[in-house]
């Protein structure tokens, strides 16, 4: 199950991610919501230079930059944990929802 919204905590992104430029945050947030459709980001250098739309030299730049041990960066393997929590998160609260209106549907008259 995909989603098209997770919980973003503005305050520990914008913490997180002070040293992104312009580009960067363009970049980290293409990741992010490519991330929570599809589950994980593509293989290799050259498939995320190209999801990013930028530049081997812009890559080899803002690369570093994106796999950092803070809120809303990636890991060495590009897994993000806080956006895994946040559609843990968001995939309970939906299936909650969902047994919610199942067992309103399920009601006698």
């Amino acid at each position: 199950m995909n989603l098209s919204w997770f919980a973003f905590n503005v305050k520990e992104y914008v913490s997180s991610t002070m040293r992104l430029t312009t580009v960067g945050h363009g970049v980290m947030i293409q990741f992010l919501c490519h991330y929570c459709e599809f589950g994980c980001l593509p293989e290799g250098d050259e498939a995320k230079m190209k999801l990013a739309q930028i530049d081997a030299t812009e890559w080899l730049r803002i690369k570093p930059l994106l796999i950092r041990p803070l809120p809303y960066h990636w890991t060495e393997d590009w897994t993000n944990p806080t956006l895994d929590a946040a559609i843990a998160q968001s995939k309970a609260w939906y299936l909650r929802r969902l047994e919610r209106a199942q067992a309103g549907a399920d009601r006698p008259e």
